[in-house]
């Protein structure tokens, strides 16, 4: 009988664990093309590190399951799991089934979802980020009267309405909560900091300002040599822009384009 120590088995497990990264990394350039191009290899392999913590900590073991789970990510943003705008997410890793049973209820639902509110190409998702590149800066702004989290919705409606429909009242509720406790937070103004930062929610997922998909935006928000509330969120918006049009590919409603972030 070969009797492993415990040193040789830490290295099988390390050289386990780069080999399913490496494979990672050739499967997500496949199939996210333009997020890994802009992310860079360094960068996909930390979301890929990301991924699969989380997935373990979710008793997600399998390699094919961890997969999935990590391809969710780049689908709906690295914290999915927690995000108020997809409660049903939650809810399907938390099921009392087995692991593959519940990751195989999780990937069928995020399809559902993402074919219903960003379109069976994405061509809807796509939309939104070409509405939102063209709307100024100075039209996203709050008149900051009546009812915040109306105006909110209005302003958002603007730039994805197909998604803000397919919340639910108290989904809706949590997600503002949830942003204009950040806007706090990062010291944005009000007026011109919630929208940006709710779209950039809407877009690409609640937790986007510690998600290493998109590591400009935790770069703006800490930024300390940004002393202005309101450059601070002018600066996002422009990186935000940034980022959709690199997104968006070439031609985004020829059918040959890149795929997106959803």
């Amino acid at each position: 009988m070969i009797v492993l120590r415990k040193e040789q088995v830490k290295a099988l497990r390390e050289l386990a664990h780069r080999t399913f990264t490496d494979r990672m990394v050739v499967l997500l350039s496949q199939h996210f093309p333009g997020d890994c191009r802009v992310l860079g290899e360094a960068q996909v392999r930390t979301v890929i590190r990301l991924g699969i913590e989380q997935a373990l900590r979710a008793e997600i073991e399998l390699g094919s399951d961890v997969c999935r789970y990590i391809a969710l990510m780049f689908a709906l943003g690295s914290h999915f799991e927690a995000d108020p705008q997809l409660p049903w997410a939650a809810e399907a890793l938390a099921r009392p089934a087995g692991a593959s049973a519940r990751m195989a209820d999780l990937y069928r639902t995020a399809s559902d979802h993402l074919r219903r509110i960003a379109g069976p190409r994405g061509e809807q998702y796509r939309r939104a980020l070409i509405r939102v590149r063209k709307i100024p800066y100075a039209e996203l702004a709050l008149p900051l009267s009546g009812d915040p989290g109306q105006e909110l919705r209005a302003v958002l409606g603007r730039i994805h309405e197909s998604k803000l429909l397919a919340m639910a009242d108290p989904d809706w509720q949590r997600m503002l909560e949830l942003g204009l406790a950040a806007v706090r937070r990062y010291r944005l103004p009000v007026g011109e900091g919630a929208p940006v930062y709710l779209g950039l929610m809407l877009l690409l997922g609640s937790h986007f300002d510690r998600d290493p998909l998109h590591p400009w935006a935790a770069q703006v928000l800490v930024d300390s040599d940004i002393e202005s509330p309101s450059l601070r969120a002018r600066e996002l918006h422009r990186r935000a822009i940034v980022r959709l049009v690199q997104a968006l590919g070439r031609d985004p409603l020829s059918g040959d384009e890149e795929h997106g972030l959803l």
